[in-house]
C-alpha cells in the first residue's frame, strides 16, 4: 500500500484535523462518560511556560495553579515551554471542573478515566471557550486554557463575543475583557473602549476594561488611557484612568496632570 508523501500527506493531514470527527473528539469523549475524568494534551502558544505548578507568559504575569491567581514581575519560577496538560472532572455526564498544567504530566490515570493524548489546539482551545460560556466550574482555568493555546488566529473576537454576553456573571466577564486586552490588543483596543463608553454596561466590567488596557504595551496604552482621563464622564473611571497613568514617567502624562489641575 502506497503512503501518502510530501504536499498530499500535508493536505490529508489539515483534512484530517479540520474533519467533524477530529474535531469532535472532546465532545464524543464527554458524551461517553457519566463519572471520571478526561486527560489530554495540546501545544502552546510561544511565550508558555510551566513548571506544574506555575504557568508563566512572556508577558510577565505568572499563574500559580495552587493559589489560583496572578501576580506581576517579580515571579522566579524554573520554568520550560509546554504543552499543556488538562483535566476535566465529570460528572453525572457533564463538566465540574477544569484543571491545568504546563509542561508536567498528569499521574496514572484511573482505570474509569480516558486519555485521549495530543489533540489539536485549536479544538482544545474552542471546546474550552464553549465552557467558559457555559460557566462551568472553574470558569477561569477554562479561559485560561484556551488563551494558552497555539493558534495561528488570536482569540480576540471570540472573547468579544464573550464579553458582550450580559447573560454571563460580572465575574465571568471581567475575566474574559482582561485577558481580552492581551491575546489581541490590536484589536481588542476598539471593543474594549466599546465597553469603556457604554453607560449600560456593568460598571466592575468597564472598571476591568480600563485595567485591561493599562496592562498593554505603554505606547498603545498612554494614548488610550489619556482619552479616558480626559473624556469620560464618570468620575470612577476617570480616576481609574488616572492612577494608571500616574505608573509612567512619560512627559505626555505630567503634562495631562498640569493641565487638569491648571484647569478652572
Amino acid at each position: 500500500m502506497l503512503k501518502p508523501t510530501g504536499t498530499v500527506a500535508t493536505v490529508l493531514f489539515l483534512i484530517l484535523v479540520n474533519s467533524p470527527v477530529v474535531a469532535s473528539v472532546l465532545t464524543d469523549a464527554l458524551e461517553g462518560m457519566e463519572n471520571g475524568r478526561i486527560y489530554f494534551s495540546y501545544e502552546t502558544k510561544p511565550g508558555v511556560t510551566g513548571d506544574g505548578d506555575t504557568i508563566s507568559m512572556r508577558d510577565g504575569y505568572h499563574h500559580s495553579t495552587n493559589r489560583r491567581g496572578w501576580s506581576g514581575d517579580g515571579w522566579d519560577c524554573d520554568c520550560t515551554e509546554g504543552p499543556a496538560y488538562a483535566m476535566l472532572r465529570v460528572r453525572n455526564g457533564k463538566v465540574r471542573g477544569v484543571d491545568l498544567r504546563v509542561a508536567a504530566q498528569w499521574r496514572r490515570p484511573r482505570d474509569e478515566d480516558q486519555q485521549l493524548g495530543l489533540i489539536d489546539p485549536v479544538v482544545a482551545a474552542d471546546f474550552m471557550l464553549e465552557l467558559v460560556g457555559q460557566e462551568v466550574p472553574d470558569t477561569d482555568t477554562a479561559l485560561l486554557a484556551a488563551v494558552v493555546a497555539d493558534r495561528e488566529e488570536p482569540l480576540g473576537g471570540e472573547l468579544l463575543e464573550l464579553a458582550r454576553d450580559r447573560s454571563l456573571r460580572s465575574e465571568t466577564r471581567k475575566s474574559v475583557v482582561f485577558w481580552l486586552g492581551h491575546v489581541a490588543a490590536d484589536k481588542a483596543n476598539n471593543g474594549l473602549t466599546e465597553f469603556i463608553d457604554d453607560d449600560t454596561e456593568e460598571m466592575d466590567v468597564r472598571s476591568s476594561a480600563v485595567f485591561a488596557i493599562s496592562q498593554q504595551d505603554e505606547d498603545v496604552s498612554i494614548p488610550l488611557l489619556m482619552k479616558i482621563a480626559r473624556e469620560q464622564d464618570h468620575p470612577r473611571l476617570r480616576r481609574e484612568a488616572l492612577f494608571w497613568l500616574a505608573q509612567y514617567d512619560r512627559d505626555e502624562v505630567v503634562d495631562l496632570f498640569e493641565q487638569l489641575l491648571l484647569a478652572d
